[in-house]
């Protein structure tokens, strides 16, 4: 018994002279700095609602990603609608919700243009119609255009604005400021 007393009465000492020890600073910062800045023990409870919308996120950012690949439509000027031009555009979505829009060899009116290529173009979703919406403006872009067997070459200034829903249905307009040209095209994604 004299060995459990022993004992017991060394922990009541130890736990009298413990407190007593860090409130005369003898092992560094009172105890008030743990609370505090980079120190601090206690992390910020993250809500729920902020891992769902990261989920969201990421099913948004998957469900964009689905939308690369090739779209086969045609192409036109809204000057001749009527005389409209099998294309096959390329479509890259990016994880940061940015389209790559690509038309190799767009036949306009006899006329060939090549180096429409756009990278980074911005996108905004729409959740009522399940679609997304891009716009790029004023964009410096060196084009070629071939007619009757002349190539230019052309600094265009150039905008596109336009849609693709999770449907497959792209719809974009391309135009360029000088000279004077605008595209329409309309397509869906090949399965």
């Amino acid at each position: 018994m004299n060995r459990i007393s022993l004992i017991i009465a060394t922990i009541f000492v130890s736990f009298l002279f413990l407190p007593s020890c860090i409130e005369d600073d003898q092992y560094g910062e009172p105890l008030e700095v743990y609370g505090k800045g980079d120190n601090s023990r206690t992390k910020d409870i993250v809500p729920e609602e902020e891992e769902e919308e990261e989920e969201e996120e990421n099913e948004d950012s998957q469900k964009f990603t689905e939308l690369t690949g090739q779209y086969d439509g045609i192409l036109y000027s809204p000057i001749s609608p009527e005389e409209t031009n099998d294309l096959e555009v390329t479509v890259k979505a990016n994880e940061n919700l940015t389209f790559d829009l690509a038309l190799y060899d767009a036949l306009i009116d006899g006329m060939k243009i090549s180096g429409l290529d756009f990278k980074g173009i911005p996108s905004k979703h729409n959740e009522k119609n399940d679609s997304w919406s891009f716009s790029l403006k004023d964009l410096a872009l060196s084009i070629e255009a071939t007619k009757d067997g002349t190539t230019l070459p052309i600094e265009a200034n150039v905008n596109v604005n336009g849609t693709v829903n999770q449907n497959g249905n792209l719809e974009f307009t391309v135009v360029i400021k000088e000279p004077s040209i605008t595209l329409k095209y309309e397509g869906t994604q090949k399965k």
